[in-house]
């Protein structure tokens, strides 16, 4: 008996510790990590050439002057190609950018975990791009038939659902609890719409 509660407390021990080390990245996860992308490192990596991704700098340069807000959690910008779709990752989409072009993207922190209060001042259609690994209450939402690609090391957001929204006050779910999902809103200027915090 003493020897199944020994070894029931080492697996509890064990347990404990893998979830927090890898929840708040405590040792040894991030070595981990790195020798994980070290072994997969030609599997998993994405041909870029130096050109398109000098293109990509340059753009998110440009963005950041344009947006004042840019040192905010959570802020609306427009969609462009090469753009990050986090405001604290470098992640961004590798499909289909036409579908996204003149739509706003809520650019929030990829492991955002509040509710996003957002007040509609006009009608507008918000679509929020899906990872199979979250949770995600999708009741009233419309899978649409467009996909896009935004790839990260433990989710992969492909899948786009849509839903119209009248005027009015709004509380939206992040996602999670993988990362939290992104949400672009089809609106005719930024001023539509006030993220309450």
């Amino acid at each position: 008996m003493q020897k199944k509660i020994l070894l029931f407390t080492i697996a509890i021990i064990f347990f404990s510790y893998g979830f927090g080390s890898h929840k708040f990245q405590i040792f040894p996860y991030k070595i981990l990590v790195e020798l994980k992308n070290f072994i997969n490192k030609d599997k998993n990596q994405l041909k870029i050439s130096n050109d398109k991704l000098k293109k990509i700098i340059e753009n998110q340069d440009k963005i950041r002057k344009e947006y004042p807000q840019w040192s905010q959690k959570i802020r609306l910008i427009k969609y462009s190609p090469g753009l990050n779709i986090f405001s604290d990752r470098n992640y961004y989409n590798h499909l289909n950018d036409s579908f996204l072009e003149k739509k706003y993207l809520l650019q929030i922190p990829r492991h955002y975990n509040r509710k996003i209060k957002i007040l509609f001042l006009k009608n507008a259609v918000v679509f929020r791009i899906i990872c199979n690994s979250n949770k995600n209450n999708l009741d009233g939402w419309k899978k649409t038939r467009e996909n896009i690609m935004i790839i990260s090391s433990t989710c992969v957001h492909k899948e786009i659902y849509k839903k119209k929204f009248i005027k009015g006050k709004y509380v939206f779910e992040h996602g999670g609890p993988i990362s939290a999902d992104p949400i672009f809103l089809e609106i005719s200027n930024p001023s539509d719409i006030k993220i309450i915090n």
